[in-house]
């Protein structure tokens, strides 16, 4: 990922992102999660609360992908300090 971009072309692909069908709001992603056969990526807090709509049945039948895996971290310190 050596790849050095400019401001210029963050802008763009901004702009082509917002413009894009393929990513939509919040909201939209919940209608079409409750219509089925859909996949929708979002932070999971910013989801979760819309489940409250959900009927148990829909709860039941979503799933769950980890797109990003959990890592373990840890604090170290000295035994006295």
């Amino acid at each position: 990922f050596d790849v050095e971009t400019t401001w210029d072309e963050l802008e763009y692909l901004k702009k082509k992102k917002k413009t894009s069908k393929f990513y939509q709001e919040l909201e939209r992603g919940v209608e079409l999660i409750q219509q089925g056969n859909t996949a929708f990526h979002s932070e999971y807090n910013q989801i979760y609360p819309h489940f409250k709509t959900f009927s148990d049945d829909h709860i039941c039948k979503l799933q769950h992908v980890d797109t990003i895996p959990e890592t373990l971290t840890w604090v170290t310190s000295t035994k006295n300090g």
